[in-house]
């Protein structure tokens, strides 16, 4: 038997991704891996104990009172306490962790196939992500605004962000690591669906049950979105995405300048045939997954350039493409007030949830999770 001992920083985001390690923890242990999440001195399941989580001195602390461990994960969030540390410092406790480990693996927690911490693959074996560019190549420089539809929306619009960094701290990828990037699982293997008001705790053992809303042809909106567009980069698909559905004429649409209770937002994704999901700090969002459980098609931005697991993103199958200049959107309008794609539509929605679905609400689901990470790490 094979033990991971998780190393993370308590926060909800953090916690809701690792989700997924818990929802499949049976199939991971049939498949001869144990998961732990260290807490104080000893090993124990989160659910027994309500400590929240780690910076860096108290990952360093931890480490030195521990004895070897199997394979280590560490997932802290690139706003947690534990970025506040300089590099130096982070490198100082990885090589101590990796003299105490057989197999040291950096799990990479940002939003976007960007936002990398390449700089520390040196000192760990693997480096796990939630997605990741299909042309590996493209990592070996920095992307301005840390990820690649900033950049492009930077070279192609001549666009600005004062609190977008150019490189978001990203190291460029030296080739001869590449090896040690390695694909994890998204965040829609993970605890979408609670309460915000749910502790840690919670979130991590007792997370919402699945309430799939089925797809139907009698659906009163037509196309739905609500979001906001905070930067004028990473937020430009927001932008645009609100100009035209507000600009559009002939289409049930609700208010996209209004914010309403969430109560209210998840009746109307209920009543939408379609639901835009255009990209914001990342690729991947939640309102991906609402789609998929509420019945709605997913019209997204083009997601060809990168790779996930689970892959929800099959064009035309799973989701409706979207150019990244926004030159089609105009024909997606179009045939939702022609009705000559409803079918196409419905067809697409179906798909999606029964592939969510059958993830997500099956043993299968989970033995699939436990053999692709077993995969990522070679063990």
């Amino acid at each position: 038997m094979r033990t991971i001992t998780v190393f993370d920083d308590g926060t909800n985001y953090t916690l809701r991704w690792l989700r997924g390690l818990v929802w499949a923890q049976s199939a991971l242990k049939r498949s001869g891996v144990d998961v732990r999440f260290y807490k104080g001195k000893t090993l124990i399941p989160r659910k027994l104990n309500k400590n929240k989580g780690f910076d860096l001195n108290d990952l360093d602390n931890a480490v030195n009172k521990s004895k070897n461990f199997d394979i280590v994960f560490l997932a802290f969030h690139n706003l947690s306490k534990f970025y506040q540390s300089t590099d130096d410092r982070i490198i100082e406790v990885l090589k101590k962790i990796k003299l105490k480990c057989r197999l040291l693996v950096w799990l990479d927690t940002s939003d976007s196939t960007g936002t990398t911490r390449f700089q520390f693959l040196p000192y760990v074996d693997l480096y796990l992500k939630k997605q990741i560019l299909k042309d590996r190549s493209l990592y070996t420089k920095p992307f301005w605004g840390g990820r690649i539809h900033c950049e492009y929306y930077h070279n192609m619009l001549g666009l600005d962000d004062p609190e977008v960094e150019v490189d978001s701290g990203a190291a460029p990828l030296d080739e001869k690591y590449l090896d040690k990037i390695r694909l994890s699982w998204n965040v829609g293997c993970g605890d979408l669906f609670s309460a915000s008001t749910l502790t840690q705790l919670t979130h991590l053992y007792n997370y919402a049950d699945y309430t799939f809303f089925e797809p139907g042809k009698n659906k009163t909106i037509d196309v739905h979105f609500r979001g906001s567009a905070w930067s004028p980069v990473a937020g430009y698909q927001r932008k645009k995405t609100i100009e035209l559905l507000s600009s559009a004429q002939g289409l049930a649409i609700p208010d996209v300048s209004k914010k309403v209770p969430h109560d209210e937002y998840v009746r109307e994704l209920q009543q939408a045939k379609t639901v835009c999901s255009p990209f914001g700090w990342g690729e991947i969002c939640t309102r991906d997954f609402e789609a998929f459980l509420y019945g709605a098609a997913l019209v997204k931005p083009d997601m060809s350039h990168l790779e996930t697991y689970p892959n929800w993103y099959v064009e035309n199958e799973t989701y409706i493409p979207i150019k990244w200049d926004f030159s089609d959107f105009g024909d997606f309008i179009d045939h939702l007030k022609a009705h000559d794609k409803d079918e196409e539509y419905l067809k697409i929605a179906r798909n999606a949830q029964k592939l969510y679905k059958e993830t997500m609400m099956s043993k299968k689901g989970k033995e699939d999770f436990a053999k692709h990470l077993i995969k990522q790490l070679n063990i």
